[in-house]
C-alpha cells in the first residue's frame, strides 16, 4: 500500500480512494509513512471507502459497534487526510424504519466526520440503497450532510442507464465500472454511462 501512491503518479492519475480493506494496519507509525507516500507523490486522497459495518443492523449493540468501527475509520481518514469517506447506507430492506434509522445514523457519522474535516458520502450500494428512490430518499432526509458516489455497477444492468439518470444529479464522485461477456469490455456501454454523466453536470472524480 505504501507504494501505491507513486505507482498512481507514474501511471498519470492524481486521485486515488482507498478500501478499509487495503490497510494492513492502522497504528500511527504505519499511518504516518503512508500519509508522507501520499505527500510526496502529490496525489490526493479523496475519500477512504469503509466497507464494513450495517447502520440499519436490528440488534441494538450490533449497531452501536459497527456506529463504533466507522468512527475509527473516519479518524483514520482525517489523519491521512483524506476529503472524504463513503459510509453505507444500510443493509436492511427498504421501509420507513430501515430509511429512518439509516438517515439518523448517517447524519451523526456525518457530523463526527465533519467535525475532523471529512464529508461523509453514501453510495447506491448494499440492499436499502440499492435503488435509485430509497437512495435519493436517504439524501433527501440528510440534506447537505451527506454527499453521494455513485457506482455504475450497483445497479442491474436492464435499468441501469435510467437508474444513473436518477441519481447522477446529486454525485459527488463516482465508481466507473464497466460490464465484461466472457473477458472483453463492453465498450459501448460503458461510454454511455460515462456520457450519461458528463450530460448530468458531474465534474468530480471518477475510480476506475
Amino acid at each position: 500500500l505504501l507504494e501505491v501512491p507513486a505507482e498512481s503518479v507514474k501511471h498519470r492519475i492524481g486521485t486515488i480512494e482507498l478500501c478499509h480493506f487495503h490497510f494492513p494496519r492502522v497504528d500511527q507509525e504505519y499511518l504516518q509513512r503512508l500519509k508522507a507516500a501520499i505527500s510526496a507523490a502529490g496525489v490526493e486522497l479523496f475519500s477512504v471507502l469503509i466497507d464494513t459495518g450495517d447502520i440499519t443492523a436490528e440488534d441494538v449493540s450490533e449497531r452501536e459497534a459497527d456506529f463504533e468501527t466507522i468512527r475509527g475509520w473516519i479518524n483514520v481518514a482525517a489523519r491521512l487526510g483524506a476529503g472524504h469517506v463513503r459510509i453505507i447506507a444500510g443493509d436492511a430492506e427498504a421501509s420507513s424504519e430501515s430509511v429512518g434509522l439509516s438517515v439518523t445514523g448517517l447524519r451523526s457519522l456525518a457530523d463526527y466526520a465533519s467535525a475532523k474535516g471529512v464529508v461523509a458520502l453514501t453510495e447506491n450500494f448494499k440492499r436499502l440503497a440499492a435503488r435509485p428512490e430509497t437512495c435519493l430518499e436517504i439524501l433527501e432526509k440528510c440534506g447537505d450532510e451527506v454527499g453521494l458516489c455513485a457506482d455504475f455497477g450497483n445497479f442491474p444492468a436492464e435499468s441501469r442507464s435510467e437508474d444513473l439518470a436518477a441519481v447522477l444529479p446529486k454525485a459527488n464522485s463516482i465508481h466507473a465500472k464497466a460490464d465484461y461477456v466472457d473477458g472483453v469490455m463492453d465498450c459501448e456501454t460503458y461510454k454511455h454511462h460515462v456520457k450519461q454523466a458528463v450530460e448530468s453536470g458531474f465534474d468530480g472524480p471518477m475510480s476506475l
